[in-house]
């Protein structure tokens, strides 16, 4: 396993981002609250800040600035793609169902919506490393989440609203626009196939769960207080070059 010193991962480039996208992702990009003085309890949250910093920069990428150039020669910066699509994939459906049900009357807009979603998504993320008896596993996270799939496929809101009342709204009027609306089911829920594409939400998150699934999925991890690069079957890996060009 090779040991890193340091994640070189720069912050997002906002000032070429103007309105509501940038407050939007300078709030995302903002560090956990770690309360407990243990330092490896601040180095998991920051390694978990930079899963979700990668997925960022492609969200940049795809959503703001094309031209964004992303190393995609490096196995971890490639990894986090799908991630990226599937935020991106959540932020298409926050638009898009803005204004159009009741559901988002909580919120000044989309992006305020999206904000909202993606910060459960985190907290979610962050409360999961922390559990006193550890992370539930690989398996078992892979077959919730396919079988989130199944549901989404067919218009089955899996979420709960009592934990993620964001999430559950926003899958609320997405599914209600998609049984009515054969286009934005197409474009927007279930993705569609092709070079360019659209791939909505079912789409993106297929394809975030199947790189998840595997065996060489690298990942960024902590042990004993230091940082590594690994994949799913522990083999070491080169340190993460400079991630964006």
């Amino acid at each position: 396993m090779t040991e890193i010193q340091t994640l070189t991962i720069p912050a997002l480039p906002l000032n070429l981002i103007g309105g509501e996208a940038r407050r939007t992702l300078n709030a995302l990009e903002q560090p956990f609250l770690v309360l407990d003085n243990d330092p490896n309890s601040q180095t998991r949250a920051e390694i978990l800040l930079g899963h979700w910093s990668l997925a960022l920069h492609w969200l940049v990428k795809k959503k703001w600035l094309p031209n964004y150039k992303l190393d995609r020669r490096n196995a971890i910066i490639r990894d986090f793609e799908p991630f990226g699509d599937l935020l991106l994939s959540i932020l298409e459906l926050c638009i898009q169902s803005y204004g159009a049900t009741k559901h988002s009357a909580s919120y000044a807009s989309g992006y305020i919506w999206f904000q909202a979603v993606a910060n459960e998504m985190k907290n979610r993320d962050f409360a999961e490393i922390f559990q006193p008896d550890g992370h539930r596993g690989k398996t078992s996270d892979l077959a919730e989440r396919r079988d989130v799939v199944k549901q989404l496929r067919d218009y089955v809101n899996f979420s709960d609203p009592d934990k993620t009342p964001h999430l559950w709204r926003l899958l609320e009027a997405s599914i209600a626009l998609a049984t009515a609306s054969p286009g934005f089911d197409r474009k927007y829920w279930r993705g569609e196939r092709g070079k360019n594409k659209q791939k909505g939400f079912i789409h993106a998150y297929t394809a975030w769960v199947g790189e998840l699934g595997k065996k060489e999925w690298r990942n960024i991890v902590c042990e004993k207080g230091k940082l590594f690069v690994r994949d799913g079957q522990g083999k070491a890996l080169t340190p993460m070059p400079v991630l964006a060009k």
